[in-house]
């Protein structure tokens, strides 16, 4: 009966998202010109006068060309975002994405489950609770209901696989450190593994991607994709100037058999011949601190660690979800109107480079009445919070410039899904509404990081159907 279940669930998975990319692919086709136009400008990028026009085309074929020039395509995710739910659909089942794509690394996948997982994309059989712990488990994660949209990238990613040969098959990593849940007693324990977020999740690139010459999307919170620290100046923390991982308690229990089958390479690497299992890279050492940190003493963000050992290698993109500001957000979007979506728009050297507005739900600074500055709350395991009541930030004008950095100064490309007020948010898994077991232990775990149990009125409230809505209460 199980199998029964489980193999339903992912008919349903596999059938929704098949259907949403369906959809989204009869929105993606722009005219001979435009291609062109931006196909050129990926192989170089014309220098322009800061305030033009920007080059735009099919989110699916940007990308899909960036890829030509990059190893790395990071997306920062907007967690629950369902109209990029669709777009990763769409962009995992173009023909031309496992020609041209090795692996994905995922943010919401605890690595603890690697060998589950490669088990899993491969088509073997796994058991259904096992699975739906490999995003439930996230250490950045909070604990409660999993948006359907990343089960169902997963299951994407199954089925492409099942018509590709063993050498091309796409593998999914999992960028989360790998926590035990079962050995966390309070919060302390936990801590550990929140601090080496960043780390852990480039090293996984470094090592699993970059160093042997593969190609990956990259999907994780657009925070983490800040690098506008310059790359001469990121300087690791340690004596030998590499970034290192510390062993982490309760990392080296193994939720399925040890062992991961190594990556295709790339031709020239030569393809995978079925031998023995890769062994898993050893977990490198980190200072006191738990993180890489600048030359300044502040902790690096996973991009710039990765931008420290592999400048220019990744193509970043950052995904409009509107502008706090109202008069803000309709003066940029009156500019997007005529964008057929997705689609993608270069930033270097266009107006979006020099944009001046407060990106919406942001985690950037605000300016506060009389001057001071005050960051936004944020993080994938912090809700995101608004301004304290009866202090309204001070929006800055469009497009005029002020001291500080564009809210799209770290991207290479800017992905419009529609207008703000148009974005929806994914439905939550019916896990947390059928299985008892599995609330009491989100339950548990949310009491343990703010202290205070989970509610159904949080889950309802995690999940109000418009994507602003989540924000603005």
């Amino acid at each position: 009966m199980r199998w029964i279940k489980a193999g339903a669930l992912l008919i349903v998975i596999l059938v929704g998202g098949t259907l949403a990319a369906l959809a989204l692919s009869q929105q993606t086709a722009f005219g001979p010109s435009v291609q062109s136009a931006v196909s050129s400008a990926f192989r170089s990028l014309t220098q322009r006068d800061a305030g033009g026009e920007a080059q735009v085309q099919s989110a699916v074929d940007g990308v899909l060309q960036a890829f030509d020039s990059y190893s790395v395509v990071a997306i920062g995710d907007e967690h629950g975002l369902q109209q990029l739910g669709d777009f990763y659909q769409a962009l995992l089942r173009h023909p031309e994405f496992a020609k041209k794509v090795d692996a994905l690394v995922v943010e919401y996948g605890n690595a603890r489950y690697q060998d589950l997982v490669d088990r899993y994309v491969r088509g073997e059989d796994v058991d259904a609770d096992d699975l739906q712990k490999v995003w439930s488990d996230a250490v950045g994660k909070i604990p409660g209901g999993t948006e359907v949209m990343y089960p169902q990238l997963f299951a994407a990613v199954r089925a492409v696989n099942q018509s590709l040969p063993d050498d091309q098959k796409l593998r999914i990593l999992l960028g989360d450190p790998p926590i035990d849940w079962s050995q966390v007693q309070d919060r302390s324990d936990v801590e550990p593994f929140q601090a080496q977020r960043d780390a852990h999740f480039a090293q996984v690139v470094t090592d699993e991607v970059l160093d042997k010459g593969l190609k990956a999307l990259v999907i994780i919170g657009g925070t983490h994709l800040d690098r506008s620290q310059p790359t001469n100046t990121l300087q690791a923390a340690g004596g030998d100037g590499s970034n290192q991982l510390q062993p982490l308690p309760g990392a080296s229990g193994a939720a399925a058999p040890s062992g991961s089958p190594q990556m295709r390479q790339l031709p020239q690497s030569g393809a995978n011949t079925g031998g023995p299992p890769a062994e898993q890279p050893e977990m490198r050492q980190l200072p006191q601190s738990g993180q890489p940190q600048s030359a300044g003493g502040k902790a690096q963000l996973m991009q710039q660690i990765v931008e420290t050992e592999y400048p220019g290698r990744t193509f970043v993109i950052l995904v409009h979800t509107g502008f706090a500001d109202d008069q803000c957000n309709a003066q940029v979007e009156e500019r997007m109107a005529a964008w057929q979506t997705p689609a993608l728009a270069l930033v270097k050297d266009s107006w979006l480079e020099t944009l001046d507005c407060q990106k919406f739900p942001g985690t950037v600074l605000m300016r506060r009445p009389g001057g001071s500055n005050t960051g936004a709350a944020g993080g994938d395991a912090t809700a995101n919070q608004s301004p304290v009541a009866g202090e309204q930030p001070q929006m800055r004008a469009f497009p005029g410039q002020t001291d500080q950095p564009s809210p799209l100064g770290s991207a290479d490309g800017y992905l419009y899904l529609g207008p703000r007020d148009s974005l929806t948010l994914s439905p939550l898994d019916p896990i947390i509404y059928l299985d008892q077991e599995f609330f009491a232990e989100q339950s548990r775990r949310r009491e343990l990081m703010s202290g205070e149990p989970l509610s159904w009125e949080q889950v309802a409230a995690s999940n109000v159907g418009r994507f602003v809505d989540k924000y603005r209460r």
